[in-house]
């Protein structure tokens, strides 16, 4: 009740009027620059300035795996891993909600409700790196029963493509805990520790890059801190799904039910998907300006199967609070009687 009541404040950010003004197009020229032989650092500084972009804090520039990976494939090729991976996801996740689906509907609508989450992932969608790193916890998640190894290294490449995933490898590490797999749990948290290490290593190339390569004149960033709520929730699952050609009501009633629907599934997967998306929910509320909607990437494929679900997680709560009303109508009746 509560999510579909806030979600209807969401904030829409305006397109710009220029379409190369968009990240998709810095992204590519950063790729051609690196391509014609300059390193990603300085590619990077040089063409974020010459558009507008902030290059302080370091965080304002993304790691090079993204246009790494693109350059040394090249995008057709790149998009041909990337429909790879999202086949081998597909896949793994028709096996792993049959299992958890207590109908055939409920296992075909999570599967249909992942595809059309996913759908709009073109040819451009190599370029940026929440899809990839999407890709990589879904695997992350479908591969923990068999391997927490496996599962904990899909991670760290999931960090690698995008440093946003580490509230992923926290969520992993706190589920374990909180079931006593103390081992894997420390497992996790030293993964993270890894990955925050490395992180300092591409700050430290940002702030050289930015040194040798700068005009002079830093441009920073406004920050983060946006208290955008559960309205930002919203507005960047809505953003980067088929959501988006729909009206707003529809988001703000599918948004909450969806996660509904996985925190109550009694199953060990239905919980793992609940702590991953939580993991990023949590800390959105408070970060995350409107025009950080595309962040949405990073979890809304992972969040709207959980819709298929949330019928029956609706009906016991609808359920629970009529058992917990009938002590106080049978209280309440004798003194409305006399």
């Amino acid at each position: 009740m509560w999510g579909a009541i806030a979600g209807q404040s969401v904030r829409e950010t305006p397109a710009s009027a220029n379409p190369e003004e968009s990240d998709f197009f810095l992204y590519v020229a950063i790729a051609e620059r690196v391509v014609d032989g300059e390193s990603y650092y300085e590619a990077a500084v040089k063409e974020q300035e010459l558009r507008g972009y902030p290059v302080s804090p370091a965080s304002t520039i993304r790691t090079p795996t993204t246009t790494l990976l693109v350059t040394s494939l090249g995008p057709k090729v790149a998009f041909g891993v990337m429909l790879t991976l999202i086949s081998i996801v597909l896949i793994m996740s028709i096996v792993a909600f049959e299992r958890i689906s207590q109908t055939r509907m409920q296992w075909w609508a999570s599967i249909l409700l992942l595809a059309a989450a996913i759908s709009l992932f073109a040819q451009s969608a190599v370029y940026f790196q929440e899809t990839w790193a999407l890709l990589f916890m879904y695997l992350s998640l479908h591969t923990r029963k068999r391997s927490a190894t496996l599962a904990i290294g899909f991670a760290v490449l999931a960090f690698a493509f995008r440093e946003l995933a580490l509230p992923f490898l926290f969520a992993m590490a706190l589920f374990e805990f909180i079931n006593r797999n103390k081992k894997t749990a420390f497992g996790w948290v030293a993964a993270a520790a890894m990955c925050l290490g490395s992180y300092l290593f591409h700050v430290a190339a940002v702030n050289r890059a930015v040194e040798a390569f700068g005009i002079g004149t830093v441009i920073e960033s406004d920050g983060w801190f946006a208290l955008g709520g559960w309205p930002f929730i919203v507005g960047s699952v809505r953003s980067v799904t088929a959501l988006s050609a729909l009206p707003l009501w529809v988001s703000v009633l599918i948004v909450p039910l969806s996660l509904l629907g996985w925190s109550m599934l009694k199953s060990e997967t239905g919980a793992r998907f609940t702590f991953a998306i939580l993991g990023f929910v949590l800390p959105f509320l408070f970060i995350g300006r409107p025009n950080n909607n595309y962040w949405g990437l990073l979890y809304a494929a992972l969040l709207l199967p959980g819709l298929a679900f949330s019928w029956p997680a609706l009906k016991s709560l609808v359920l629970s609070a009529t058992r917990a009303l009938k002590p106080l109508a049978r209280d309440a009746g004798p003194e409305d009687s006399a």
